[in-house]
C-alpha cells in the first residue's frame, strides 16, 4: 500500500485513482473524559424523553436547543449550561432540581 505522510495527518492511496484517504491524527485520539455526574443526567433526560415519546430531534426543536446539543448532553459528553437545564426540564415537564436529583 502506498502511504503518504504529511501536514495533515496520514494518508493512504485508495484502489480507486486518484482518491486519497486521510487518517487524520486527532481523530484517533480518545474521546472527551466523561464525568459520572454527566453521564448519570444523560440517561435520566434520555430515561425521560423517552418515556414521554419524543424523539431527541423533535425535543429538541421544541424546547430550542440544538439537536448535537441534545445529543451531546444524554451522551454524557458536554457540561450542560444552566440555561439548557433550565428548557429540558420545562421540556420534559419536571423541576430542576428534581432532574438534577
Amino acid at each position: 500500500q502506498n502511504i503518504h505522510k504529511s501536514i495533515y495527518g496520514v494518508r493512504k492511496w485508495r484502489e480507486r485513482p486518484n482518491k486519497w484517504l486521510y487518517h487524520v491524527p486527532y481523530m484517533e485520539q480518545k474521546p472527551k473524559t466523561r464525568f459520572e455526574i454527566n453521564v448519570r443526567l444523560g440517561k435520566k433526560i434520555t430515561k425521560l424523553r423517552e418515556a414521554s415519546g419524543i424523539s431527541q430531534e423533535r425535543f429538541a426543536y421544541e424546547n430550542d436547543i440544538a439537536k448535537s446539543t441534545v445529543a451531546r448532553i444524554e451522551q454524557g459528553v458536554v457540561d450542560a449550561r444552566i440555561s439548557n437545564l433550565e428548557r429540558i426540564a420545562k421540556g420534559l415537564e419536571v423541576s430542576l432540581p428534581e432532574l438534577l436529583r
